[in-house]
């Protein structure tokens, strides 16, 4: 089985390279390689398996769209006319990708990347996307943990529409009150309404100290509302440690980027040290993050058997199992959950729950796919669904979530604030454990 089944969410950058055929008509822009490169990588990795049709007709809606976008007449690009013939069909799309650079005003690999990301969208994934450079760098950014400099919020495109789909912690955004599921409307009064992506992206970043104002419209709330914010550098703080007043120890993750499992492995031992009887590891609000982060947290609390299990498009399977790990923690342990634990998140979860471990909160958000981030050959990137993952025990949560042993809502108490009800009913839980006695942690 190929290795690019390996990544989860924010994943592995895996290079790709795909020459362009010389038989082929080439625009006059050196993007000819890059379209066809990524139209090659969409085709072969993708889990939905798209046709050469879908693909370079959404190729077609990229680039009308910036015509578009620019004011100018789609119409004045030449028809598509698909015959199933996938080289002539590649020809006729370079030769459209050559004629709109002659119209439009951006530059010529801007409507490389328009057409680029047009395939992306006739995908209809909200967890497939296209990455300028500049915005790869972002992510990676965020895969390894570094600092950067931001409002705090990670946006897709979804429908049309500019939407949070992540709040960092600790960030200008959360300080504002902003949370996933805002519809960006407008960024400094420009409304977001026809743009791209990448558009509203670098309408959003800016210099460290320098102001922002976003329009957003929430969920359940009539009127939009706008918040203004400050970029500044945003360090991420994805694993927090403390014994609590009862005994018990309590270990959170927000994310699971490069550094967390390390971060966990020195807060798993530090509880330990301290005398924790019995943990409660605190998913709630983690969007996810890297596969191999998850199957290496999760190791810590299982002794053997899979983590999960993942398979592609094509039917291919690969079982990724429990890894020797220290220090192991098998005593007394609750998982909390919640509607924001998704992903990566919900790997974990999933094996400990599957393993006899109870979980305390509300439903997962329901997210069973794996995806691939695959660097291009200019710097720019893919992120694609490459498979689906099950759980130890084969469930597929995909759209269901996890239900949780124990439903306890937060109502509407800070997470690790005396009034948060879940943590609560853990800590209760654990005390209230015979297993208490004798902890099995080394």
């Amino acid at each position: 089985m190929r290795n690019r089944l390996l990544p989860l969410l924010l994943a592995l950058i895996l290079a790709v390279g795909i020459p362009a055929s010389p038989a082929l008509a080439q625009p006059a822009d050196i993007g000819v390689g890059l379209f066809l490169e990524s139209y090659r990588t969409l085709r072969e990795e993708s889990l939905f398996l798209p046709s050469s049709e879908t693909l370079l007709h959404g190729a077609d809606a990229g680039l009308r769209g910036l015509l578009r976008e620019e004011g100018q007449n789609p119409a004045s690009l030449s028809a598509l006319i698909v015959t199933g013939d996938e080289r002539g069909d590649l020809e006729q799309t370079l030769y459209r990708i050559a004629q709109a650079q002659t119209l439009a005003r951006a530059r010529p690999i801007a409507v490389v990347y328009a057409a680029i990301s047009g395939m992306v969208a006739a995908l209809r994934d909200p967890n497939s996307a296209f990455f300028s450079p500049d915005a790869l760098v972002q992510l990676n950014n965020r895969i390894r943990g570094e600092e950067f400099v931001g409002i705090g919020i990670v946006i897709e495109d979804r429908a049309g529409q500019a939407v949070i789909t992540e709040v960092l912690e600790e960030s200008p955004a959360i300080e504002s009150g902003l949370r996933a599921g805002d519809v960006i409307l407008a960024v400094d009064g420009v409304p977001t309404a026809g743009l791209s992506l990448e558009r509203v992206s670098q309408m959003i970043r800016g210099a460290e100290g320098s102001e922002v104002a976003l329009t957003i419209q929430r969920l359940g709330v009539t009127a939009p509302q706008s918040v203004t914010l400050v970029r500044r550098r945003i360090v991420q703080r994805v694993v927090t440690t403390r014994v609590l007043a009862s005994g018990i120890g309590y270990l959170r993750i927000s994310q699971f980027n490069q550094t967390s499992s390390e971060m966990v492995t020195v807060g798993l031992r530090e509880l330990l040290d301290q005398g924790a009887r019995g943990l409660v590891l605190d998913l709630r609000g983690n969007p996810g993050g890297l596969l191999d982060a998850s199957v290496s947290i999760a190791s810590h609390f299982l002794e053997r058997g899979v983590v999960v299990t993942l398979e592609s498009g094509r039917g291919d399977t690969i079982a990724y199992t429990v890894r020797p790990s220290a220090p192991k923690h098998t005593g007394p342990l609750v998982v909390l959950v919640d509607r924001g634990s998704a992903s990566a998140s919900e790997v974990v979860a999933g094996a400990l729950q599957d393993a006899g471990i109870k979980l305390v909160g509300t439903r997962t958000y329901g997210k069973a796919t794996v995806q691939g981030v695959y660097r291009l050959r200019d710097g720019s990137g893919l992120r694609l669904t490459v498979s689906r993952y099950l759980t130890p025990l084969g469930r597929d949560i995909e759209g269901r979530g996890l239900v949780p042993d124990v439903e306890v809502a937060t109502g509407g108490a800070l997470i690790g604030s005396p009034g948060d009800a879940p943590l609560n009913r853990a800590v209760a839980m654990l005390q209230q454990s015979a297993a208490l006695v004798g902890v099995a942690s080394r």
